[in-house]
């Protein structure tokens, strides 16, 4: 979740006013004959869907779209992000042909660009109501469907900030907070020798001997006592083998 919103904050901020300005944020649900949980179905209709854009404006718009589960009745839609597109909001219902459309500005009084950001990224790890096993099965994860090169513009840009003298494998995100490089800008930009480095550095030579200190989380949970906290990681990576078989 951290990663994507990361790209699509460096995605959106070397676009210009006008850019942004046709930026919206959109929400495509389904209708019951369109109804499907089958994600090549799923994926299919947002091929159509994007086809029909082109086809009508010469253009497809770059996208970020995720599944959500309503919730009162569970059902899958989509919730997207569309870029700099070339034709008015009000047309988009014209374009999808499978259900209802909700659509606003990405920049509205209601909402900042962050907040709206923060709120499509959550849906990446929301899963199925329910047991565990069905939560973090794979065929309930949600379905992410995004353009070639989202968020680019940052690597372009600062790729010699991470080669000064020693590999920086971090990055500030556009709000000046220090985060993790999302695994998409790692692969673009170092080497495999250099991967390989920074995997060596910042986990091989991790010291298992040093204590860190309390409380410990798991999720919202705390631990005390380190020993409880170690069993119940255990427990959680043996919950994991029964579902995965790894």
């Amino acid at each position: 979740m951290s990663q994507w919103r990361t790209r699509l904050l460096y995605e959106l901020l070397y676009y210009s006013r006008a850019q942004i300005s046709r930026t919206y944020f959109v929400t495509l649900t389904l209708e019951p004959k369109h109804y499907t949980e089958k994600k090549p179905l799923l994926k299919k209709y947002i091929r159509q869907f994007l086809e029909h854009v082109r086809y009508k404006t010469t253009r497809s718009p770059r996208h970020f779209i995720v599944t959500e589960r309503g919730e009162d009745k569970n059902r899958l839609h989509f919730h997207a992000i569309f870029f700099d597109c070339n034709f008015p909001k009000s047309h988009l219902h014209k374009f999808w042909k499978f259900g209802f459309v909700k659509a606003r500005d990405l920049v509205c009084p209601d909402y900042t660009i962050s907040q709206s950001v923060s709120y499509i990224t959550t849906y990446i790890t929301k899963g199925k109501k329910g047991k565990i096993e069905n939560i973090i099965s794979p065929e309930n994860f949600p379905l992410v469907l995004v353009s070639p090169g989202l968020g680019l513009n940052y690597v372009k840009r600062n790729h010699k900030f991470h080669h000064q003298g020693t590999l920086i494998p971090f990055c500030k995100d556009v709000y000046g907070n220090i985060v993790s490089l999302p695994r998409y800008y790692r692969q673009k930009v170092f080497s495999e020798d250099e991967l390989k480095s920074l995997k060596d550095t910042y986990f091989d030579n991790f010291s298992h001997d040093v204590m860190p200190e309390p409380p410990y989380f798991i999720g919202g949970v705390q631990y005390d006592d380190y020993s409880v906290y170690l069993s119940k990681l255990v427990d959680i990576k043996n919950e994991y083998n029964l579902i995965y078989g790894k």
